[in-house]
């Protein structure tokens, strides 16, 4: 019988293989000899602009949250050997750093630069930041009996970003006025640059808390706007520019004051809709309209373009009849609604817009002057419509943007839908149009195409007739006016109402009470008088009975017999 074979382990077999690949390796590839050189990096994130331009590290200065800044670095090979490169960071900074490039090769004696730019993010907090630059240096061994690589065999330079220095210009820098706490402010600025701009950011200060807003660039201009909810009180904004070369620039800091929310006036019992009077006299009303309009309404030569317009009651006394009306070249145009008929203290009334502007070649801008009225006061405000005159987009982009202003009409009327209900108004036929205006928007948007731009246009204009609806049933839907009671005159009159209603109460219910009481008493006459009747019958037919025997019996005559039951009969009846 042959012996039994031991069987070799898997991993012995592993490990073996791996030894022998290994010096395989070692014996046939080329060796490389490694350097690691580390550059600091220094970053302050505040409330200002700051440069340093020191090359013994990589100084970003100080910019603001959500700004850039970007330096080159030149490394220069002094060995006759390539150099692949390979470029890390480590530290808090890390994460906000970014290379132009990485993992390349300097040819022996010559040079090459990369740019590293910082962009801390907008939350970032104030303060300094620092991190080390790592960059490793692999060299192929010339000789395998010789190693070791030459003293400085890298140079680095560290200098501002090379080539477009110039940072961008901010001019005609606005901010929304009458601000009240709630509104919607608006900063536009208008910013160039002599390559490309990059980002433009506004930096708003309230209770030394800094929030960036990310503008928005209005079409093709040189125009940006950023929108934020206005919060009471005094505060400030900056304003900075990028350009796509690292270069920054921002305004100086500017303020602007946030008025307290307009609320109802403390309850006075007021009578009609004139000034002061009334039983018991009443507070002096006064009278006083504000509207809100965007400052700037951007639109193409011929272009319709709706907006909405807030109109607010800002006094103490009723508005009637309130209206709207626009002068300027924006012929023709339509309001939705035409008037609404009351407007209460404390509450605001939405009107849209419809505009065309003028048909024109070269970029213009006209000033538009809007007027509400009311019987009692009427006011007045303005915007810049900014026509502009170049060759209009493809039809499919003036669609897309067409739905986009829908959209965001949809959003402000249903807001004001929802604020308005909350304080008494029943808004429920406001937001059936406005989810029909919401649906036409998705069958365009689905229409569009080069077969469809008819139909996508068709259902483009339903949904804004649905809106007109919807801001037509706003002001139908506004809340109608209620009398407050704190005259002492008009409390006692109530008072007295009460007492007077009150005794009316207590007489019906008593009186039903009296007409129960005397149903009662009837039915027990009734039941009496039936119970009489019946002992009657018993005795008069007992009393017959008796004298049924006794004639019998022979005690009285027939004659007496007859007389007397005659007598009973007409007893009975």
């Amino acid at each position: 019988m042959l012996p039994k074979s031991k069987k070799i382990p898997e991993f012995s077999v592993i490990v073996v293989f791996l030894a022998v690949l290994a010096a395989l390796i070692a014996l046939s590839g080329p060796s490389y000899e490694y350097e690691l050189q580390k550059l600091d990096m220094h970053l302050t994130v505040g409330n200002r602009l700051g440069f340093n331009v020191d090359s013994d590290a990589v100084y970003f200065g100080t910019i603001f949250p959500g700004g850039t800044s970007t330096r080159e670095i030149t490394i220069f090979n002094n060995e006759t050997r390539d150099a692949y490169v390979t470029i890390g960071a480590k530290g808090e900074l890390s994460g906000w750093v970014s290379l132009s490039r990485n993992n390349f090769t300097i040819p022996g004696k010559s040079g090459t630069s990369f740019k590293v730019t910082a962009s801390p993010p907008g939350s970032a907090a104030q303060g300094n930041y620092s991190a080390v630059l790592q960059i490793f240096l692999r060299y192929q061994k010339a000789d395998n009996k010789v190693s070791g690589l030459v003293a400085g065999a890298v140079n680095f330079s560290v200098t501002s970003a090379a080539g477009d220095v110039t940072s961008p210009v901010i001019t005609a820098v606005t901010i929304s006025s009458d601000l009240f706490d709630g509104d919607t402010a608006t900063i536009r600025v208008n910013v160039t640059d002599d390559v490309a701009v990059d980002t433009v950011f506004a930096t708003v200060n309230i209770s030394s808390s800094l929030t960036n807003y990310t503008m928005s660039q209005e079409g093709s201009t040189d125009f940006y706007n950023a929108t934020f909810t206005a919060a009471e009180g005094t505060h400030s904004y900056i304003v900075t520019a990028n350009d796509t070369s690292g270069n920054s620039t921002n305004t100086s800091y500017t303020s602007f004051t946030v008025s307290a929310a307009v609320v109802a006036p403390a309850p006075a019992a007021e009578v009609g809709v004139g000034g002061g009077g009334g039983v018991g006299g009443t507070m002096a009303e006064s009278f006083r309209v504000h509207i809100k309009v965007p400052e700037i309404v951007s639109a193409y030569s011929d272009e319709e373009k709706t907006i909405t317009v807030i109109v607010s009651n800002l006094g103490n006394g009723v508005l009637t009849d309130l209206s709207l009306s626009a002068s300027g070249r924006i012929s023709p145009y339509t309001i939705s609604p035409i008037s609404i008929k009351v407007l209460s203290p404390g509450m605001r009334a939405i009107f849209l817009l419809t505009l065309t502007a003028p048909d024109i070649v070269d970029d213009n801008e006209f000033n538009i002057t809007l007027r509400a009225s009311a019987k009692q006061a009427d006011t007045s405000s303005s915007f810049l419509l900014k026509v502009i005159g170049m060759q209009k987009p493809a039809l499919e982009i003036r669609l897309q943007q067409s739905f986009d202003e829908i959209e965001k009409l949809l959003d402000e009327i249903w807001s004001e839908a929802e604020w308005l209900a909350l304080r008494g108004a029943k808004v429920a036929k406001v937001f059936t149009f406005l989810d029909s205006a919401k649906s036409s928007l998705e069958e365009a948007k689905e229409a569009i195409g080069p077969l469809g731009y008819t139909a996508a246009q068709g259902k483009r204009d339903e949904a804004r007739a649905f809106l007109e609806d919807a801001v037509i049933a706003l002001g139908e839907a506004q809340p109608s006016i209620k009398l407050t009671l704190t005259s002492p005159a008009i409390l006692f009159i109530a008072l007295a109402v009460l007492a007077v209603a009150s005794l009316t109460v207590y007489t019906v219910r008593n009186a039903g009470k009296t007409r129960s009481a005397y149903k009662t008493i009837k039915s027990r006459e009734r039941a009496q008088k039936s119970r009489m009747d019946n002992r009657k019958q018993a005795r008069l037919k007992h009393q017959a009975a008796l004298i049924k025997q006794a004639y019998k019996e022979g005690h009285v005559s027939k004659k007496t017999y007859e007389k007397s039951m005659r007598k009973l009969k007409s007893s009975k009846k």
